[in-house]
């Protein structure tokens, strides 16, 4: 799922220049430009020391920016992705972090948000680890390699929204739109840039989607592109059909369909707000 891996370096661009970040057990809730939570671990860096027991998180939001204070540290995220910034509600339960030189790691008992445009948005039980010996200076240049190089991702539950899956249904053989969602037991894996997922979901009765391709960083960091190989629904090949269906139904100027390529705009660079 691209979107906890443009999570995990949407929230490293908060901390520009850090070599190290390590966040604990974090419980958030933020609503209408404002946020309060506690965690038990926050660090940055090496030289500063770590804020250990129960620390507060308070978050403003403000003017193309987000104002953080954990424990007695100040921070600021000077003009960050829209998407982000246009986040209406987030709720997490024990949020994990850790970026460190040989690792990266994300994950949440609960991750839920509205989008800007009012979308659901449920992660239960998801666990992301990337690996690998990057030296790049920069960490969301080190953290991009790195996850290319070898990464894990598992969701127990997810929640979002599912026009497309239903979509897909309606054009299946003997397959009718009614559909029973969330989907269970998502699994992502990338080894050296070749890619295996599977998504459980229920069309009449319960079944896997399966996809094989790969994935480069392309336009110096600026675009995630996937090429897609195969996608089987069951033991049905259904790719031609998925990228149909993809190119049909998704209109977003962060997102290219070109069969067989899938190009996201990951926005690495801070944007600047309308």
């Amino acid at each position: 799922m691209p979107f906890l891996l443009f999570l995990l370096i949407s929230m490293s661009s908060l901390f520009a220049g850090v070599e190290k970040i390590s966040l604990k057990n974090l419980d958030l809730d933020y609503e209408s430009g404002v946020g309060q939570g506690v965690l038990d671990k926050f660090s940055i860096g090496i030289g500063m020391s770590s804020l250990h027991g129960q620390q507060e998180l308070l978050i403003f939001k403000r003017e193309n920016s987000f104002e953080l204070t954990v424990g007695a540290i100040d921070l600021e995220w000077i003009r960050p992705i829209s998407f982000v910034y246009e986040i209406k509600k987030l709720e997490t339960k024990n949020l994990n972090l850790e970026v460190q030189k040989t690792f990266h790691e994300l994950s949440a008992e609960q991750f839920n948000f509205t989008s800007g445009q009012d979308a659901f948005y449920s992660l239960d039980n998801f666990h992301l680890l990337c690996q690998g010996d990057s030296k790049d200076e920069n960490l969301i240049f080190k953290i991009q390699k790195d996850c290319l190089n070898k990464l894990e991702l598992s969701v127990k539950k997810i929640e979002i929204p599912f026009d497309f899956f239903k979509t897909l249904a309606s054009e299946l053989p003997d397959v009718g739109a009614e559909t029973d969602f969330p989907a269970n037991d998502f699994y992502l894996s990338v080894a050296e840039g070749n890619i295996y997922s599977s998504l459980r979901i229920k069309l009449i009765f319960s079944t896997s989607i399966q996809f094989w391709g790969m994935t480069q960083i392309e336009d110096q960091g600026q675009t995630l592109a996937i090429r897609v190989s195969e996608i089987r629904y069951g033991p049905v090949p259904v790719t031609d059909l998925v990228m149909k269906v993809l190119a049909s139904q998704v209109s977003h100027d962060r997102l290219k369909i070109d069969p067989p390529w899938i190009r996201i705009k990951i926005g690495l660079k801070n944007e600047t707000l309308p």
